[in-house]
Order: C-alpha cells, then structure tokens, then sequence
C-alpha cells in the first residue's frame, strides 16, 4: 500500500490541528493524515446504500471533484451481516486490524465505507498494551461526507466514540459537535469490573439514530444516556490511542 510519507502527515497536523490527549477534561484536537493511494483515477459511485471509492494517482496531495486520495482496505474480522468490512485510515496507520503508528505517536482511527448504520449495535473485541493505559475503542454516529472529508481526528465531522480509558472506565464522548474538540457525555468513573490494560475485552454501543445510547463491556450493561442534541450520522468504525492496540473482531448490527 502506497501512502505519503509520515513527514507529509506531520507537516500537516503541525499547521492544521493540535493533538488530543483525552480524558476528562480533554478539550484540544489534532487531525488526520492524507493517504495517497496508488494508480488509477475514476469518479466515486453509490450503489444500494454502499460506496464505491476511486483512488488517484501517486504524489496528488489534493483531491480534484469526485476524487478521494486513499486506498480503500478490509479490515479483519469485521462484519455487517453477509458483508466483509473495508474503509480507510482517516488518521495514523493500521495493519491487518492492529495500530501500527501515527503522526502523533499512535493515534489512529479507521472508517468503514461500503456499510452505514443510523441506528444498531456496534461490538468490538480488542486488545491492548499491558502496562500501556490507553483511550482506545470503537466511533459511530459519524456525520460525514465522505465525498468531502479523507482526513480528520477531532477537527473533522462530529462522531460519538465509547472506549476503554486510560483508568479503565468505560467512557462515552461526543467529538467534534460545534466545534467543541471533546465533549464528555458519560464516564462510568470506576474501572470496568476485573477489566486491566492488555487484556482483550469487547465494548458495545447501541444506539437508535434519536439520543438513546446504551453501552455495554464484556456483555455488562455499564451506561444508559440520552444525548438531547443527538448526533445523525450513519459511518462508525474504530479508534486507537498507541501502537498494537488489536482488534480482533468487529460486528454491526442493525436494526
């Protein structure tokens, strides 16, 4: 896979955004890197609800209309129904399903592209680092224009992200929403129950499209939130804070 080089990533998240460090009162943003792709030039369609995304020619930092600069790639293991999940790095770096790196030193978010879901139950099973606390898990609720947007972290398209963090809560945010970086919707304060870094544990969020979001670790019930200025998005996918966070499987469910 052909990118553009981690110093282009970097020259543009130093003079565009500021990195998030994420926890509670996390207010600051960084963004995302441009991924070139690799050889032809075609103009996006849509079939059935699905996308179908071109690339464009190698050393193009700039899309023209109709074209998008990044290579679309499965990802392992993740499932909507019959259909075998792919979409883009939108920020940092991502190999068979595991954070390999990024421009701020790990952090990565990936988006699934030939599936949307208003509403469902998104599930994730992932592995972290031991002795390596990180805010890591899975974004949906995406409000994006994927015909427009191919890079952003927090300075982007409005998305809700439950994930596992730093002390081990399970935590609900809202990122992006009127231009606010980081907004904290729900923190269950206390570690998920037997829950340490490095062990492999899977998050659910279920949500209606309207506010209701119920979330979920190792199948333990753990937040009921209604969100009273709701997000409409229909893109999710998944987000790592460092290096080797590995998801070993992910499954969209739909209502």
């Amino acid at each position: 896979m052909k990118k553009l080089s981690l110093a282009l990533a970097l020259v543009l998240a130093l003079s565009t955004f500021v990195s998030c460090a994420g926890e509670l009162e996390t207010t600051d943003a960084s963004s995302g890197n441009n991924n070139n792709a690799a050889t032809t030039t075609t103009a996006a369609t849509t079939t059935g609800g699905q996308i179908t995304i071109p690339i464009i020619e190698p050393g193009t930092d700039e899309p023209d209309p109709g074209e998008l600069p990044y290579d679309i790639e499965a990802f392992p293991n993740a499932t909507s129904g019959d259909i075998a999940l792919e979409g883009y790095e939108v920020w940092g770096y991502w190999e068979d399903g595991v954070d390999i790196d990024g421009p701020d030193g790990g952090h990565a978010m990936f988006v699934f592209t030939n599936d949307t879901m208003a509403s469902g139950k998104l599930t994730a099973t992932f592995t972290g680092v031991e002795g390596a606390p990180s805010d890591s898990g899975i974004v949906f609720g995406m409000e994006e224009d994927i015909d427009e947007m191919y890079w952003y972290w927090e300075d982007g398209p409005a998305y809700y992200m439950l994930f596992v963090s730093d002390r081990g809560s399970l935590y609900l945010s809202k990122v992006g929403y009127q231009g606010a970086a980081w907004t904290v919707l729900h923190d269950t304060a206390d570690p998920i129950p037997g829950f340490v870094h490095g062990q492999e544990i899977t998050i659910s969020a279920e949500f209606d499209g309207t506010g209701n979001i119920k979330c979920y670790a190792n199948g333990e019930l753990l937040i009921e939130y209604t969100d009273t200025a709701p997000l409409s998005g229909n893109r999710y996918g998944v987000r790592a804070e460092i290096i080797d966070v590995t998801y070993s499987s992910v499954v969209a469910e739909h209502n």
